[in-house]
């Protein structure tokens, strides 16, 4: 009886292990799905039903595989855009801080790292942050212009999220309100100029 329940312990190890071997290298490579380098383990234990699920698990892992390539693309392809757009664009949670920042916008409040920071230390601008902190309190949309550095103006589109959170753009308008006051300082002087020599001619 020893010796039959030693050997059924023995044959039962081994068949278990034939079985868990081929299992154990598919939780080995899901390991590596993450990182792209996964490769499919042939199922063959000699069970018909193990070898279904095995083979259940690694189209799973192709198929998941292929969507984190995608998602990868695609993050690149955002990253990219949202990088080499020529306006500022700064994404704020609901609380007003920072969760993703464009370079634009960090050379616009000369901050290397936007990310993380509260609405109301990116700038001393009044204007800015309480039209920023009207918006986040009503959850409301404003758009209103905004003196970055002295130099500089800039159209700050605030819009409030489906899902959550605010993102700003902020376009530079310097060049169009210099051509408006240019505009204006001439037909003032032009008027004031014409003033003199009509009212000798009159």
């Amino acid at each position: 009886m020893l010796t039959a329940i030693l050997l059924s312990f023995i044959a039962v190890l081994l068949v278990s292990n034939k079985l868990l071997e081929p299992i154990k290298d598919v939780c080995a490579n899901l390991k590596s799905v993450n990182d792209g380098t996964y490769k499919s383990v042939v199922p063959m234990t000699g069970d018909d039903e193990v070898n279904k699920v095995l083979g259940e698990i690694n189209d799973l892992s192709d198929r998941l595989q292929a969507s984190l390539k995608q998602i990868k693309t695609d993050k690149e392809r955002i990253d990219y855009i949202f990088d080499n757009v020529s306006d500022g664009l700064i994404v704020f949670d609901d609380a007003g801080n920072v969760t993703l920042a464009n370079k634009v916008a960090s050379t616009i409040f000369d901050i290397s790292s936007l990310t993380g920071r509260a609405y109301n230390c990116l700038t001393l601008d009044d204007a800015f942050n309480s039209n920023l902190k009207k918006s986040f309190e009503s959850g409301e949309n404003c758009s209103f212009e905004f003196a970055g550095n002295g130099k500089n103006v800039y159209a700050v589109s605030l819009t409030k999220l489906s899902r959550g959170g605010f993102v700003a753009v902020l376009n530079d308008v310097t060049t169009t309100r210099n051509a408006e006051k240019m505009r204006s300082e001439f037909f003032a002087n032009a008027s004031h100029e014409l003033k003199t020599p009509l009212t000798a001619i009159k």
